[in-house]
């Protein structure tokens, strides 16, 4: 993923989780993100410190990254080994 993709996810996502679905949209034809009374292009999500969770230190990992960077094994059963 690229560093601008990260950024604009979560400011969306701290858009959305602190406006609301009901508050916040994003407008596809004139590239707005639209909440509230008025809005902002779509470029300004990919900007840091657009929101609070990407102002200050946003890019460094969390503390328990052991879990997130742990491989995935499907549970058994699943995949098609008979159990």
């Amino acid at each position: 993923m690229t560093e601008e993709t990260r950024i604009a996810l979560l400011n969306y996502d701290w858009m959305v989780r602190n406006r609301g679905l009901d508050d916040v949209a994003l407008d596809w034809d004139s590239d707005t993100l639209v909440y509230g009374d008025g809005g902002a292009t779509m470029e300004t999500l990919c900007e840091p410190g657009f929101t609070p969770a990407t102002h200050g230190d946003w890019a460094q990992p969390p503390v328990d990254t052991a879990q997130e960077s742990a491989v995935w094994a499907a549970p058994k059963g699943v995949g098609g080994d008979g159990a």
